[in-house]
Parts: C-alpha cells; sequence; structure tokens
C-alpha cells in the first residue's frame, strides 16, 4: 500500500509495521482505526496523513475483498462434501440470534458508513471537525487545548480524499495489495485449519473459513481489546453449529489465539515501540 503511493518503504520496515500494527489490534478496543495514529506518525516524513489513513483503509478493503474471493471457493467445497443442509440449518440458527443479527447489523452499518464517507467530502470534513473539538476538550483537561488546528484536520481530509481518488484512476495498482492480503489471509486460515486438525478435529476448510469470518466480524464491532473472548466465542459457536465436538473446538481455538499471542506479541510489542519513535527514513 505504501509502494502504491509512491512511499519508498523497505520490506523489513514495512514487516515491522505489520508485527506492530497487530499488537496495537490486540491492546486496544477498535485496534484498526488506532493504526491510523500510529503510522501517520511513524511515517509522517513518508506521506501525509491523511494518504496514510488511506494505506490503512485500504488493507482492510483488501482484506475483506480477499475473504469475497475465498468465500465462493469454500462455499462450493462445503457443498461438494454435502454440507449443504448444514448451511441452512446455521443460516436458521443465525437468523434466530439477536446476538448474530445486531452484530450483522453493526457490520454492515460500519462497512456502508465507510463507504458513504469515501464518497462524501463535505461530511468527512464535518466529522472530522467533530472530532477536533473533541480531542482539543480533552486536551484543555491537560492544559494544551489547542492540539489539532481546525486547518490541519481540514487538510487530513482533503489529503484522505485526494488519495480516495488516485486509487480511484489506479484501480489495478490494488492487484498487489489486494495478492498479498489474500494469501495472508489463506496463512491465518491454515493455521486455524491446523490447529484444529491437531486435535483431532474432522472439520471441512469451509467450515474453517465461516467461523473464522464469524470471528473477525465480532471482532471489529467488539469494543474489547484484542477482542478476547469474543472471537473465541464466535468461532467456537460456528465450529459447533458444523458438527465439531465441544472439547475439540476449544481446545483448537486456545492452541490457535496462544500461539497468535504469546509468540507475536513480544514481536510486536518490540517493532510497536520502533514505531513510535521519530520518524523512519527506511
Amino acid at each position: 500500500m505504501f509502494r502504491v503511493f509512491k512511499a519508498q518503504i523497505s520490506w523489513a520496515r514495512a514487516w515491522g509495521v505489520v508485527a506492530a500494527m497487530n499488537f496495537v489490534n490486540q491492546i486496544l478496543p477498535s485496534g484498526g482505526l488506532s493504526g491510523i495514529t500510529y503510522l501517520a506518525y511513524g511515517f509522517r516524513n513518508k506521506l501525509p496523513v491523511g494518504k496514510t489513513s488511506m494505506v490503512q483503509v485500504g488493507r482492510y478493503v483488501a482484506a475483506f475483498s480477499a475473504y469475497g474471493l475465498i468465500a465462493p471457493v469454500a462455499l462450493y467445497l462445503l457443498i461438494q462434501s454435502g454440507g449443504s443442509d448444514r448451511i441452512g440449518e446455521i443460516s436458521n440458527k443465525l437468523m434466530d440470534s439477536p446476538g448474530a443479527l445486531i452484530t450483522g447489523v453493526l457490520f454492515i452499518s460500519m462497512a456502508v458508513g465507510l463507504i458513504w464517507l469515501l464518497n462524501n467530502k463535505h461530511w468527512s470534513h464535518r466529522i472530522a471537525q467533530f472530532f477536533r473539538r473533541g480531542i482539543n476538550r480533552v486536551g484543555g483537561w491537560f492544559n494544551k487545548p489547542d492540539i489539532l488546528s481546525k486547518k490541519a484536520a481540514n487538510d487530513m481530509v482533503d489529503q484522505f480524499h485526494e488519495g480516495v481518488v488516485f486509487l480511484n484512476k489506479n484501480r489495478l495498482q490494488m492487484i498487489g495489495p489486494f495478492t498479498m492480503m489474500t494469501l495472508s489471509v489463506l496463512a491465518e486460515l491454515a493455521i486455524v485449519f491446523v490447529s484444529l486438525k491437531a486435535v483431532g478435529a474432522e472439520v471441512a476448510f469451509a467450515a474453517v473459513f465461516a467461523s473464522f469470518v464469524a470471528a473477525n466480524v465480532a471482532g471489529v464491532v467488539s469494543v474489547i481489546p484484542g477482542d478476547v473472548g469474543v472471537h473465541e466465542a464466535a468461532m467456537g459457536a460456528m465450529l459447533l453449529a458444523f458438527g465439531v465436538e465441544t472439547p475439540i473446538a476449544i481446545s483448537a481455538i486456545l492452541l490457535y489465539r496462544v500461539f497468535n499471542k504469546i509468540i507475536f506479541l513480544p514481536i510486536g510489542f518490540y517493532f510497536y515501540q520502533s514505531l513510535l519513535k521519530p520518524a523512519q527514513e527506511g
């Protein structure tokens, strides 16, 4: 995504950014949104803040597009394995579940809201000024009432929308980020799938995909740092619906989550500290 906007960031530095953002996602509510701030600070000498924000948003757009690419394949494999009846059962259960319905409505509302903001510069300015006043009000409690000026907030919105226009005119340049994100999603799915197989689960890839997506959607709308508990509950409920036994589902989820957190959080913390240092050149 940095290369799309002509910012020369080394592969090593980019890997560090990904590790740091993963750390942010685990320790803060709405970590993905918070990540915009860290990227903007760490690379302020490389890209304007608005375009750095577009980099982070672009990553999420690529991720959800990757899910959209994999979903039909997973559904086809599930139907081929005789799981069409199971799909109907799960759909009926989800429709009858208030929690699933609320989560779905929130997720769709967030997606629609983002698309609307991407195409509505006027309201983007108004929302930016609303948050600017809130930030300055909080700053006033610490005798720093002018953290963000009106001009700076408007400039960030203008830069962001310049990035949107640029991507609309150069859509083919998103092929690279989209391909990389698709491989990333497949790698995460492979970790979950191997975790299930390691504890003896007999489960189709499509079931793993559906469970993983449900867990991530629940995590997006969750306000709990690292979506701890929410992610596990959503994935566990889906695995149980696909016929995985409770002890096996719990064991596999814990194995997968411990692997992700215990191994990668310390690495992410190291790069997180590095990202907070003065803007890097590499």
